[in-house]
């Protein structure tokens, strides 16, 4: 594969992110998506911990002109905040399988999983009470529900009592506490009716803890 690289600049707030470098390929396949389903499963060993990178798997997923997302609370800050169904890659994971596996725990639904289309890198404070760093890279993908969503009164079902999941509009991204930040940058382009994958960047870093 031939990669393209993208030195971008952003505002003092890092919008879309600040002294950022952005790498995008100059085509892109899946090779291994289709052998995700011989590597082995092995156990969980996801425990809480600052030291080591946190390795996510998240799906973009629309249905009449909105997208999925989970609604949370920082446990620090009371701050409302979403973020894009999915989570952990376990180890004997791809990361197609890892989106399924989520997709299947947190909805209770199947789901097909597409292209990989945007990478975020990010450290920050973390939100809950008991961390004071946090490294995430989060691996987004096209995904979509090959299942039948359980609702009911127009609320999203999930067997997890820690899930808020909705259907945020699409013209609402630009205002909403999507996290990571650098993500929802990138859906804003990516849903843009001038963007093409071609010109949007694969790769995006922030470090909200850098003095």
């Amino acid at each position: 594969m031939k990669w393209c690289v993208k030195n971008c600049s952003g505002d003092a707030n890092g919008s879309p992110d600040a002294g950022a470098t952005h790498y995008r390929p100059s085509r892109w396949h899946h090779p291994y998506a289709s052998d995700a389903a011989k590597l082995p499963r092995m156990e969980s060993q996801h425990t809480e911990s600052h030291d080591r990178h946190e390795l996510i798997a998240r799906g973009i997923i629309t249905r009449d002109g909105a997208i999925l997302v989970n609604r949370s609370r920082n446990e620090k800050t009371g701050e409302e905040y979403c973020a894009l169904p999915g989570g952990h890659i376990d180890p004997g994971e791809s990361c197609p399988q890892a989106l399924r596996r989520e997709l299947q725990e947190e909805l209770e639904c199947d789901a097909a999983v597409g292209d990989l289309r945007f990478v975020s890198e990010s450290i920050y404070p973390g939100r809950r009470r008991s961390e004071t760093h946090r490294h995430e890279i989060v691996l987004l993908f096209e995904a979509r529900l090959t299942g039948e969503l359980r609702e009911r009164d127009g609320q999203i079902l999930s067997p997890e009592s820690n899930k808020n999941f909705a259907w945020l509009p699409l013209e609402d991204i630009a205002g909403a506490n999507l996290l990571p930040r650098a993500m929802r940058d990138f859906l804003l382009t990516f849903f843009s009716q001038h963007a093409s994958a071609e010109h949007s960047p694969l790769y995006a870093f922030r470090d909200d803890t850098a003095s």
